[in-house]
Formats: C-alpha cells, sequence, structure tokens
C-alpha cells in the first residue's frame, strides 16, 4: 500500500465532535501512563508500534509517560520507537495523563492503558467511526472471563451491576448521557479525546486516592454537557488489575457521598457487617448455643448470593471461594478513604 493515499485521507479526515461540529483530524498521539507496568508495558507497545494502516511518527506517535516506575517498566520501554517521559516519583495517574497530555504533539489524544493489549486495526477504526470522545465498547470481558480468578469475579459482579443492556454492551454504539452516566460501564482504559477538551475537564484533586476515570467523565457530561461515546468497534484485551486495596479508595472517593449510586449500599454494607460482628460478639459471650444457627444463616445468604451471581457450576466455586477475600482486601481500601478524609479534616481545622 502507498503511503501517499492514506496520508492525504489522515488529513482530510474529517472528525464529529460530541456537540455535532466537524473538525480536521490529523497527527495522532498515543500517551500511555505507566507505573510499575513491567509485566505488561511490552505487549502493550508491541501492539501499538505495529498500527496497520498508519505509520508510526508520521500519522502517530506514542508516548510513555512513566509515573515514577521502581521496576523495569522504563528500561522495557527503551527498546521501542516510543517517546519517554519520566516523572521524577509517583504522582498518580491524574498526573501522568496530564504530562502526557501536554507532551503531545497531536490536536487529538488517544489514552491507553499499560494493561491494554489493542487490536492491530484500533488506529484505523478510529478514524473509521470518526466520532470523539470515545471510549471502548468491547474489552474481551466475555472472552477473557475465565484468564484469572479476578476476571471471572469481576465479570460476575459487573454483569449483575450494570445489566445485561450495559455489559457485555449490546449496541455498537451506547450514548453516555446524564440520564444513564450511574448506569453505563465507563473508563479511561482506552479514551480518544480532543486535547484540548480532556485538559478541560482534568479534576482538581489529584492525589493518587482519586477516583480520576469518573470524576474525568463526570466534568465532562454534567460540566461540559458533552455526551461519551463507548462504541464496540474499538476492541481490546485488558489485563484485570489485582491490586483491590488501592481500587477500593478510588471507588470510595468518588462514590463515598450522598447522592452516587452506590452510597446506599456502602452504609447498609457497613452497617451490616458491624451489625454481625456486634451480634457475634454478643452470642459468644451470652448464648453461645445460637453460634450455630448464626453461621448458619450467614452461610446460606452467602450461598444464594453466589447462586444469583454466576453463569455455571465453576463461576459459582471460584466466586463462593474467592470473594470474602476480594470482599475484605476492598473493604479495607473503603476504610482507608474514610480515615484519610477524617484525617484531613481534622489538619485543616
Amino acid at each position: 500500500m502507498k503511503r501517499e493515499p492514506f496520508f492525504f485521507f489522515l488529513f482530510l479526515t474529517s472528525q464529529t465532535m460530541a456537540d455535532g461540529s466537524s473538525k480536521m483530524v490529523s497527527f495522532i498521539s498515543v500517551v500511555i501512563p505507566v507505573y510499575n507496568g513491567q509485566s505488561t508495558i511490552a505487549q502493550c507497545l508491541e501492539a501499538l508500534i505495529r498500527q496497520e494502516s498508519v505509520e508510526l511518527n508520521v500519522d502517530y506517535e506514542v508516548v510513555v509517560v512513566d509515573d515514577g516506575s521502581i521496576d523495569s517498566t522504563v528500561q522495557i520501554a527503551e527498546n521501542y520507537p516510543v517517546r519517554i517521559v519520566s516523572l521524577k516519583k509517583n504522582g498518580g495517574r491524574i498526573i501522568a495523563r496530564k504530562t502526557g497530555a501536554e507532551a503531545a504533539r497531536g490536536d487529538n489524544i488517544l489514552f491507553v492503558d499499560s494493561r491494554v493489549i489493542v487490536e492491530p486495526d484500533l488506529l484505523s477504526q478510529i478514524l473509521k467511526i470518526n466520532k470523539s470522545p470515545m471510549i471502548a465498547g468491547d474489552l474481551k470481558a466475555k472472552e477473557t472471563k475465565y484468564n484469572s480468578i479476578f476476571h471471572t469475579v469481576f465479570y460476575l459482579i459487573r454483569k449483575k451491576i450494570y445489566g445485561k443492556k450495559y455489559f457485555p454492551q449490546q449496541d455498537v454504539e451506547l450514548i453516555i448521557d446524564q440520564e444513564n452516566f450511574s448506569k453505563a460501564p465507563k473508563g479511561t482504559t482506552i479514551l480518544y479525546i480532543e486535547k484540548k477538551l480532556f485538559l478541560a475537564i482534568l479534576p482538581g484533586k489529584t492525589d493518587k486516592n482519586t477516583n480520576d476515570d469518573t470524576r474525568i467523565f463526570h466534568k465532562l457530561i454534567f460540566e461540559q454537557k458533552i455526551k461519551l461515546i463507548r462504541h464496540k468497534g474499538i476492541r481490546a484485551e485488558y489485563k484485570q488489575r489485582t491490586e483491590l486495596f488501592q481500587r477500593g479508595t478510588r471507588f470510595a472517593d468518588f462514590y463515598c457521598k450522598p447522592g452516587r449510586r452506590f452510597f446506599p449500599f456502602i452504609l447498609f454494607g457497613f452497617a451490616a457487617v458491624i451489625l454481625a460482628v456486634f451480634l457475634l460478639v454478643f452470642l459468644a459471650g451470652h448464648s453461645p448455643q445460637y453460634l450455630f444457627p448464626f453461621f448458619s444463616v450467614v452461610f446460606a445468604v452467602y450461598f444464594f448470593l453466589a447462586l444469583y451471581v454466576s453463569e455455571n457450576i465453576r463461576d459459582f466455586l471460584t466466586f463462593f471461594c474467592v470473594v470474602p477475600l476480594i470482599f475484605t482486601i476492598f473493604c479495607a481500601g473503603i476504610v482507608r478513604y474514610l480515615f484519610l478524609m477524617v484525617f484531613r479534616r481534622s489538619v485543616s481545622q
């Protein structure tokens, strides 16, 4: 294939923006924020530098933002024809993404998580779909459901939380707006957005515990009044994160507030745990004969919960055996967030 025709096409592509206007699409900057990503960064970069129908450093660039990694991430990235921007210390994903956006040479940015292995036609699909801002609608959740126990558990939980309409996504194109914001899955795992717009919707809170994905999209949709497109034509494989403690803290950063979708569940969950512990201590000290019925009820409730969530016996066994540990670590992250909030308020006073 000759270079001139596609290069000409690339520069003449008119991109449909969220407000309905059109803008010429030119050079695209792919930005990869990464912290201690030595286990996946090579696969991530390998897929990005071998994109079909486009030429690296002619039609697009790849910028790796190292967020103070202490492993071999930088050394691995140096083996690829990419730009590397290094931060002296780990500042968190918002700082890394902001740094990458500011360093980007293109007017349009494609953010890609370091745990993502993109399809060979990702960039050509983005140009074909020709819309912005846009996120991936197919992260191969169903195909990778049994890649690990974490893939299985999070798949089952997300399917119940978001429902069949949204997870896995049924429609080719899903428009996320103010009406379905809390119902639809969303994340910056793969995010295609205009550079100027991205910098405008960055949250003011930038510490490592910030739920940056949800805050960014909340500002986009509720403050900028711009709809987000989740498109199934944007496909990739996502290597599931396992740092549950930090995920719990980031989850609480956005949702542990009155009016948020999961706030009532957080309150109910902690109230139920406190009540169960209190009842357990009381029975152990005063009525030990009721301990067996107590544990029987707890076991039965959990048994039927696992049945409700699972799709088959394999799902049931995985969920039943693993979720107590996952739940405990995740909730510990939420408790950490609450302690941090109390500490900050006491210091400020």
